[in-house]
């Protein structure tokens, strides 16, 4: 199984974040951290998928 990895615009249309959001949320260790390749900041596609469904948790146990 190939591990894919997503851009920031990936991320942003995924969750809905803005980018600063998401590296604002980063910074306060609430969103995963990204992985640097090059000059690009990298997300796991698993990572971001588990930060999803543990929100969508959250905001159903509310």
């Amino acid at each position: 199984m190939e591990l894919k990895r997503l851009r920031i615009n990936d991320v942003c249309e995924m969750t809905k974040l803005s980018r600063t959001t998401i590296y604002d949320r980063m910074r306060a260790g609430q969103f995963p951290q990204s992985h640097k390749d090059g000059h690009c900041s990298l997300w796991w596609y698993h990572e971001v998928q588990a930060y999803l469904a543990d929100k969508l948790t959250q905001q159903q146990s509310a």
